[in-house]
């Protein structure tokens, strides 16, 4: 599940990847496979989810429904990162995060390249 309320075990909303919490207006709902994509989903289809729905309209869907997967909170900057051409539908910071993994289990590992 990926709803940060739920993930922080708080009743503050924060990003799910920066963890951004200073203020509810600057995150949104992302769909993490992306939002057309999502429209073939069968678990979705049988919830009659539409990559039409926006704004108040997706979160009441969200809710009525009670929280399905494949959505997550995300602040404004990561959200568009992850949707610009080229980020293959990650946010910087994870890409980042994913480096500094790599680094950090090449320094701590005996195995050579």
């Amino acid at each position: 599940m990926h709803y940060s309320k739920y993930i922080s075990n708080s009743n503050i909303p924060c990003c799910n990847c920066c963890g951004e919490n200073s203020h509810v207006d600057f995150l949104d709902i992302d769909h993490i496979a992306g939002k057309n994509q999502m429209d073939s989903e069968h678990e979705l289809i049988q919830l009659d989810y539409s990559s039409k729905l926006r704004g108040k309209g997706l979160i009441h869907w969200i809710i009525d429904n009670n929280y399905p997967d494949g959505f997550q909170i995300l602040c404004h900057n990561c959200n568009v990162a992850k949707g610009l051409i080229g980020n293959n539908n990650t946010c910087t910071h994870e890409t980042i995060r994913l480096e500094q993994t790599f680094d950090d289990m090449t320094a701590h590992s005996s195995f050579e390249l």
